[in-house]
């Protein structure tokens, strides 16, 4: 039975610290523990994160604890802070971006521990056989999860015939749980690189394996952005030279970075901010038109462009307001943006519709258009028939039978399948 549930919110700079706990007790005596462990940078996304870790199903005798690390110098040195404020035995290192949907994350994870002790850590993704040049952000051949990337949604496969769970050489670092504490090597990696490899290879040199759980469906979303490889060769060659022993495959992929198109976008991105602040629409597509004549990517051009189609849909189908009406600056469209689409989200993954109250009543007033709402279903969820057919009967309620059968039209029209799969580079080689 549960018997306490407290809610802790201390603000720190503008990142909130949660400590959410969960407490299951028997005759007085709390038993286990996990903890989920945050680098934020955006309040954004660390709610919604929260939101899904406050969502799972909390097992008898589990205390469930999140700390958040505001402004880590590092991943290495903060995680080390979480790691240290916490007593857990269990203890999760998260994203901020990274969403848990399956409800039984923390009973699953907490089996899979106790059936081996020498299990150190599991991860999402991971990969057997590690290259000798170190790039290993394209060496994950375990392991699955549902991805959002600023312009497309589709389901990562890393082994598309896994049955069960796999010991693998390293872990992706967007989700790494522990049931052992072993110091995170922030003396090495200073950055956001390599800190998810070197943990792992931290674990094996300490004799424990590293486990990928098989997933039906993968456990958790993750809405991650293009990796920005600034620091990335400078910490690969400290990974080879640290840890030579566990870098043994043949090199399968050659380290790549484009350094002056990373420059030119990120001036092209405060370009265009400074124009949606002006709402310069007109003036952004023709620079965003320029941008996409190009094959590489980034994200911050990527997400103005869906911006971009949320302002000038709108208005070029004669409608009176568009998704931006009334908000003055890019930081308030890009807030309206986020939250939109992870109100959308929270519908396709079953959450209580209280939950996303407010939403429902501003689609079905008309405060956010059908347009904007069926452009964001088609290009970010995974399961569009479910998100429509749930906003189709919204309208309904409300007797817009004109949006209805617009809806009906799409649906009809819509490839009936399920998510767009995607297999991960070294996936697809060894198919």
């Amino acid at each position: 039975m549960l018997s306490l549930f407290c809610v802790q919110e201390i603000c720190v700079k503008h990142i909130s610290c949660y400590f959410y706990l969960c407490k299951m007790w028997e005759n007085g005596n709390m038993k286990e523990k996990m903890c989920f462990i945050i680098c934020a940078t955006n309040k954004t996304y660390l709610d919604e994160c929260i939101y899904y870790i406050k969502k799972l199903n909390c097992p008898e005798k589990i205390e469930v604890e999140i700390v958040c690390i505001n402004d880590a110098k590092s991943m290495c040195a903060g995680y080390n802070q979480g790691m240290n404020r916490s007593n857990a035995k269990y203890k999760v290192y998260l994203h901020q971006d990274v969403f848990i949907q399956n409800p039984d994350f923390i009973k699953d994870v907490i089996s899979i521990f106790n059936k081996d002790s020498e299990i150190g850590m599991i991860g999402m993704v991971g990969g057997i056989g590690m290259p000798q040049n170190a790039v290993t952000y394209l060496a994950w051949n375990v392991g699955c999860v549902d991805t959002k990337e600023p312009d497309v949604t589709y389901r990562m496969i890393c082994a598309p015939n896994q049955v069960q769970n796999l010991v693998v050489d390293a872990i992706d670092g967007l989700l790494m749980a522990t049931q052992v504490d072993i110091p995170w090597r922030e003396d090495l990696f200073c950055d956001f690189d390599f800190y998810d490899v070197s943990q792992s290879f931290e674990m094996r040199k300490n004799g424990y394996k590293i486990v990928v759980p098989y997933q039906e469906k993968p456990w958790v979303i993750h809405e991650c952005n293009y990796a920005k490889l600034k620091n990335y060769d400078k910490n690969r060659k400290i990974c080879i030279k640290e840890y030579a022993e566990f870098l043994t495959e043949k090199d399968e992929f050659e380290f790549v970075y484009h350094k002056e198109w990373e420059e030119l976008s990120e001036k092209l991105s405060d370009i265009i901010k400074e124009l949606i602040d002006k709402k310069a629409w007109d003036q952004i597509r023709e620079l965003l038109a320029a941008y996409h004549n190009n094959q590489m990517k980034n994200s911050q051009l990527e997400m103005y462009t869906v911006m971009l189609e949320l302002a000038i849909g709108d208005r070029e189908n004669e409608n009176c307001s568009t998704f931006f009406d009334g908000l003055d600056t890019v930081d308030e469209m890009v807030q309206k943006y986020w939250k939109t689409r992870f109100m959308l989200q929270r519908i396709e993954c079953g959450k209580p519709e209280a939950d996303y109250k407010i939403f429902k009543e501003n689609i079905c007033a008309g405060e956010i258009s059908f347009d904007s709402i069926a452009y964001l279903i088609l290009h970010f969820s995974f399961d569009r028939l479910k998100v429509f057919e749930i906003i189709k009967t919204w309208y309904s309620q409300v007797g817009k039978r004109d949006v209805v059968k617009r809806i009906e039209l799409i649906e009809r029209n819509m490839n009936r399948q399920g998510p767009i799969v995607a297999y991960s580079k070294r996936a697809a080689k060894e198919q």
